[in-house]
């Protein structure tokens, strides 16, 4: 299932089968379920690449093809994911800051976040703090996360003629 919390490779396999349902059904809705649309977008987040190609293809099949654009499974993800706009990719962003596997995903999702303009800039806030907070992290995802809070919390310049 989606949600297998235990299980990258079954969540996977889910959120695969649900695109060839989709894909299969000549006469699929405009609009997919709100169920599986929800719980696919939360694994875009996913701790595990594999889970978040899967999901992004399944919303392709669901007419949602923005995310198969953007979530290929690679290194460049999170710096697709930050020229998206809207709270979705801030969400998905957080998701991966708090729980991808490979530590470089977070990192990259920290720095990602530190380039937005946020539409859910508290719940990117308190994502980086508690990162920025938490001893048992590694060192660099730490940085990245303090970069990210101080690229945020910056004040904008002023140019000359304001002042």
């Amino acid at each position: 299932s989606l949600v297998d919390a235990s299980a990258p490779s079954v969540r996977a396999r889910a959120a695969a089968a649900l695109a060839r349902l989709f894909e299969a059904n000549d006469n699929r809705p405009a609009d997919a379920p709100q169920a599986f649309r929800s719980a696919l977008l939360m694994r875009l987040g996913d701790a595990d690449r594999a889970v978040r190609v899967a999901a992004a293809a399944a919303l392709a099949a669901m007419r949602d093809a923005q995310w198969a654009d953007v979530i290929k499974g690679d290194a460049r993800d999170c710096a697709r994911l930050a020229a998206v706009r809207g709270p979705k990719a801030t969400a998905v962003l957080v998701f991966i800051l708090c729980n991808a596997a490979d530590p470089d995903d977070r990192v990259a999702a920290a720095d990602a976040l530190g380039t937005r303009d946020h539409d859910l800039e508290l719940l990117a806030l308190n994502a980086l703090c508690a990162c920025v907070s938490e001893p048992s992290l590694e060192p660099r995802l730490r940085v990245a996360a303090l970069r990210a809070l101080a690229a945020l919390l910056r004040e904008p310049d002023l140019d000359d003629d304001d002042a």
